[in-house]
Parts: C-alpha cells; structure tokens; sequence
C-alpha cells in the first residue's frame, strides 16, 4: 500500500515496438509522443506519455506513513538506543533524505 500511494503516475510510459514505416509516421505525429529509439533499419520504439491520466491514488496517505514511520525511527534512536550505548557520540542518525 505505501509504494503505490506515493507512486507518480505522472511518469508512466507507453513504449510501442514499430517494424513498419507506416505505423511510425502515424505514431510521430502523434503530439503524446516523448522519444524514439532507433535499433536497426526496420525495428525501433517509440515513447509515449499517456493520453489519459486518472489521479486516484491517495498521496497523502503515502506522507503520513513515511512521516509516521520516521517518528518511530527517531524515537527508538534517541530514546532508546543512544541512551542504552551509554551515549555514544560518534553515533549518528542517517535516513535517505537527510543528513543529522
């Protein structure tokens, strides 16, 4: 559940594999198209966003569990395990997104 709250749905793609000419004019001018890659005279992909987008996704669930979770680990850290080392300074706190 708390992966898929926070997922951005923004930054979905389609990725279509072209072996034709035809279908990759068609696919060209269409204005949902990102990129394209070319892999051999006839075979390449074209990235596409999509045409349609459906935010239903509850983001800020997804927060409020980080946050949650975050506040247990800062309570177990400075509550428990700091002061059963025996208060160990060179001990310090690091999650992904910050530096203390």
């Amino acid at each position: 559940m708390f992966g898929k709250t926070l997922e951005n749905q923004r930054l979905r793609k389609t990725i279509h594999l072209v072996h034709t000419g035809k279908r990759f004019e068609k696919l060209m001018c269409d204005p949902t198209m990102e990129t394209f890659k070319r892999f051999s005279e006839d075979l390449c992909t074209v990235h596409m966003r999509p045409k349609r987008l459906l935010l239903n996704r509850p983001t800020f669930c997804g927060m409020a569990v980080l946050d949650l979770a975050k506040a247990k680990m800062y309570d177990l850290f400075y509550n428990h395990l700091r002061p059963n080392l025996g208060g160990v300074d060179n001990m310090s706190l690091l999650f992904t997104d910050t530096g203390v």
